[in-house]
């Protein structure tokens, strides 16, 4: 089978991208906008991509009639966020926050989610959440037409927020991180059989 993904309508498009690209990390993101409204909404178009400076991206879409969405406006406008991890505790609600609300509104009062202050920016946090990023806006790139399009937000991560219980020996534990993951249409997934696989010291046979 040959996709040819020119070819085919939007939806599509992404059909085939996030259910050939998975599981992805999945971005809770909280802003704030300049009329001090609160906003949390989830992004799987999500990844670290930079350490110096330690660096993460996602990708915002448009509103159904092609307006910014809340958090890419707020964005633009505070220039400050919080990237929230989902686990499955707190999966449900994180799903209840992707409802494309009316602008203005605050999904985390909505869905009943704690709004905690965070330390270095102004946009809370979610207090359920096991970890938490905060993050300084370094640049938003335009993909595709304005209309149609994504914005790529980049931003710099200047305070991590972790739960106690995950953090062993100076470093994040894969057995007790298990975070959400994302797959095509409807579906998500745990972490069920992780595996390591050590670094070679020298090239492999």
């Amino acid at each position: 089978m040959k996709i040819e993904l020119a070819k085919l309508k939007s939806w599509e498009r992404h059909e085939v991208l996030v259910s050939l690209v998975n599981p992805r990390p999945i971005a809770w993101v909280s802003t704030i906008g300049k009329d001090g409204i609160p906003n949390a909404a989830p992004y799987s178009f999500f990844t670290p991509i930079s350490l110096n400076p330690p660096t993460v991206a996602f990708s915002v879409g448009v509103r159904r009639g092609g307006d910014k969405k809340d958090t890419q406006r707020n964005i633009e406008d505070t220039r400050e966020f919080v990237v929230n991890m989902v686990d499955e505790s707190v999966s449900v609600a994180m799903n209840k926050t992707g409802f494309e609300y009316p602008p203005g509104v605050n999904e985390m009062e909505k869905v009943g989610l704690t709004m905690v202050p965070s330390d270095l920016v102004r946009p809370p946090r979610i207090g359920e959440a096991p970890a938490s990023l905060e993050c300084r806006l370094l640049q938003v790139i335009q993909i595709g037409e304005a209309r149609n399009g994504n914005g790529l937000v980049i931003g710099e991560v200047l305070l991590a927020h972790v739960k106690d219980d995950w953090w062993h020996n100076n470093e994040i534990d894969p057995q007790k991180a298990r975070l959400v993951g994302r797959m095509g249409g409807e579906f998500y997934c745990l972490p069920s059989n992780i595996i390591e696989m050590k670094r070679w010291k020298q090239p492999p046979a």
